[in-house]
């Protein structure tokens, strides 16, 4: 069995990269469970990965511990501005953890996805149809 790891407010705000009432707010909510130990209050991960969206595919947990990116930390990864990187996670074309209303990205499964897109993927995941978003009437005129 292993050991159920707590974060603290400022470890799991570090992590999402919101300030710290974000998280009294999820709380309040009822969309974050908090653990009190006396008058301390801390998180558990399955209690952190459920607010973000769910809890990780088999064998990931260590790499969805990492702290997340946002979309302009990942904008600077890749090709895509940071309205397009909204909109595709908005469109679930883009895999993704939400902290309320903020998108966020666990890197690992960013990577991946940005692989997958430039090794030849793009017909799903770029910005829509066969010909990476180009109509046909504008490769092969009218």
């Amino acid at each position: 069995m292993t050991k159920l790891e707590v974060l603290s407010v400022e470890r799991l705000s570090a992590r999402w990269r919101v300030a710290p009432r974000t998280i009294r707010r999820l709380v309040d909510d009822g969309l974050l469970r908090q653990a009190r130990f006396g008058v301390r209050v801390g998180y558990f991960w399955p209690d952190v990965w459920a607010c973000e969206g769910g809890q990780p595919p088999e064998g990931e947990a260590e790499a969805y511990r990492a702290p997340l990116l946002t979309p302009e930390q990942v904008a600077a990864r890749c090709p895509f501005a940071v309205s397009t990187l909204k909109s595709y996670a908005a469109a679930g074309r883009i895999p993704h953890r939400r902290i309320g209303a903020q998108t966020r990205f666990v890197p690992m499964e960013f990577d991946r996805w940005l692989l997958s897109w430039r090794v030849g993927d793009r017909s799903k995941n770029d910005s829509g149809g066969q010909n990476g978003g180009i109509g046909k009437n504008k490769l092969n005129g009218p």
